[in-house]
């Protein structure tokens, strides 16, 4: 079964994105902090991780460089408000506040590649 990791630090947006993921045959797990998400991952890696951009200690994209420095399989994806981020290729980026159907493309595609 697939796997999704939600981190972000705004447990409103965090209960929202669990909401939406809820709907999918996936195995659902999150955090509200990148130390919390490393510790998760390195127990179980997830097929997709969703993270916020903006995060006390530890930003969404040191938090995505070091999980795919370990776990290069892992589906990252930057969820962010600032439209102007500039990743490396690999890291796909969800502007806030994104669109459900947008999501949920995501989601599904997770779900028909495994």
């Amino acid at each position: 079964m697939p796997s999704v990791l939600v981190v972000d630090d705004d447990v409103l947006i965090l209960a929202a994105l669990i909401r939406i993921c809820r709907r999918f045959p996936v195995e659902l797990r999150s955090a509200t902090s990148a130390p919390e998400a490393l510790a998760l991952i390195e127990q179980r890696p997830p097929t997709l991780l969703i993270t916020d951009l903006r995060m006390p200690v530890m930003n969404g994209l040191e938090l995505i460089y070091a999980v795919q420095q370990k776990f290069p399989a892992v589906r990252c994806v930057l969820h962010t408000a600032d439209s102007g981020i500039d990743c490396e290729p690999g890291i796909e980026i969800l502007i806030k506040p994104c669109e459900i159907d947008v999501l949920d493309r995501l989601i599904s595609s997770i779900v028909v590649a495994t």
